[in-house]
């Protein structure tokens, strides 16, 4: 049964969606669809305007689950050098990525967030953490004489930490407290610094070459790595896909960042930040990099972006796909 109000799959028995709370056994109010057409922050079942919304981000007046349909597509471009685009999927009813990106004469700094669809508010938790982040980072951005990269970064982490934190929590749901991935990068003259938990990634591509350099906070790479099943054996596992780090989360979890310094060689190069809705369909990093490449060569950073979002889309659009892009 497919949900009239957000088009996810549900099971044929189910009276209201899980995804989005929306009744089953009737299609969605066509006022609805329209007032939230005319206003993101209208309730896309009834209209309600932004007024009739619980702590909880349902509806109070219908009970379905309020969308911001102003995420459903992001496009920003700082520069021909410099864009990102978060896009909401074909599968979804709602963006739980979240994107931000500034540019100065400090540097360029990228920063891309994972809500976790599992966890509470994960749409807000996203959003929280790119906001505290850039806020953190924009200072440094705007003065080249500011602290080491490094140090940027990981205060832009803490800060991502402390207001996913700060997202509203409803007790007695069953489900975890607001949680989000991260990566951040950072770029100051040749020197790049990445920052991140769980299995957002970054990486990064040269003309001959390309590598991921953020490695995912994950139960697959996790149990490889203490050599007790082989790859192909993990992936099968329904834990595939379970992190094993993440912003906000279950007490007791983990949100320790990882964080990576390197110097840019001399010569054109590339840096791609990015959520799991792509890399999914782009695994390593030689078919990611060949995509990018395969644009023409007048082809800006907003350009190579879409290519990226629209390959996602063209596979399946299974999740929300986010990508930003620097060339240097």
């Amino acid at each position: 049964m497919i949900c009239p109000s957000c088009g996810v799959d549900q099971i044929n028995e189910a009276r209201f969606c899980e995804d989005c709370g929306s009744s089953l056994s009737a299609p969605a109010s066509g006022g609805g669809a329209a007032s939230a057409a005319a206003d993101p922050t209208a309730c896309s079942q009834c209209g309600a305007g932004p007024g009739a919304i619980g702590a909880d981000g349902f509806c109070t007046t219908c009970g379905h689950e309020r969308v911001d349909t102003s995420r459903n597509r992001v496009e920003i471009a700082i520069s021909p050098q410099l864009a990102g685009i978060s896009d909401i999927g074909l599968k979804h009813f709602r963006n739980e990525d979240a994107l931000a990106i500034v540019g100065g004469p400090g540097g360029e700094a990228l920063v891309v967030c994972d809500g976790v669809s599992r966890s509470q508010n994960p749409d807000m938790a996203s959003a929280a953490g790119v906001n505290a982040a850039l806020e953190a980072l924009r200072g440094a951005i705007a003065c080249p004489s500011a602290n080491h990269t490094h140090d940027l970064v990981t205060a832009a982490l803490d800060a991502a930490r402390n207001a996913v934190h700060a997202v509203p929590v409803v007790q007695g749901v069953d489900a975890d407290p607001p949680e989000s991935t991260i990566v951040v990068a950072l770029r100051r003259g040749r020197g790049v610094s990445l920052g991140w938990v769980g299995d957002s990634r970054a990486y990064f591509i040269l003309p001959d070459d390309a590598r991921q350099c953020t490695v995912d906070h994950s139960w697959v790479n996790e149990v490889v790595a203490s050599g007790k099943i082989s790859l192909a054996e993990a992936l099968l596992s329904p834990l595939a896909h379970a992190l094993t780090r993440s912003l906000g989360g279950p007490p007791n979890s983990s949100e320790e960042p990882s964080q990576l310094d390197f110097d840019l060689p001399p010569g054109p190069s590339c840096l791609v930040v990015c959520s799991d809705g792509l890399w999914n369909y782009l695994p390593d990093a030689a078919s990611l990099a060949a995509l990018v490449r395969a644009q023409p060569a007048e082809a800006d950073a907003l350009a190579r972006a879409r290519a990226l979002v629209e390959f996602a889309r063209d596979r399946g659009g299974r999740d929300n796909i986010t990508a930003a892009v620097l060339m240097v």
